[in-house]
């Protein structure tokens, strides 16, 4: 996700108008959110000051496989591309997910 979302500020209408978080999703929820108002995606004012740390660590850890699987399920049920290209991408991202760990000696 390209968008800087550990500091988003969202406003409460968006909430209102589009639900809470999905807690079906364990890993993606904040990025589940921000696509089912991705075509009317209000304005965004992006400011250079840092309001929160990113820290590795926490339910995700060491479970990237399982992160990209609920990526993946989001992206289809929310329809973003046809199944096709979205199969692509989803063996793209483990094509490039085998050769780091390959290359790096990730450990999961």
């Amino acid at each position: 996700m390209s968008l800087p979302h550990q500091g988003l500020f969202t406003h409460k209408k968006l909430f209102e108008q589009y639900g809470l978080f999905d807690v079906n999703n364990r890993f993606c929820m904040d990025y589940e959110h921000l696509l089912r108002y991705y075509s009317n995606f209000p304005k965004l004012i992006s400011k250079n000051i840092i309001i929160s740390n990113w820290k590795a660590g926490g339910v995700g850890s060491g479970r990237i496989l399982e992160i990209y699987d609920e990526y993946d399920a989001i992206k289809r049920h929310h329809q973003v591309a046809p199944i096709i290209i979205l199969a692509m991408i989803k063996q793209w991202i483990l094509f490039k997910y085998y050769i780091k760990k390959y290359l790096f000696q990730i450990s999961e």
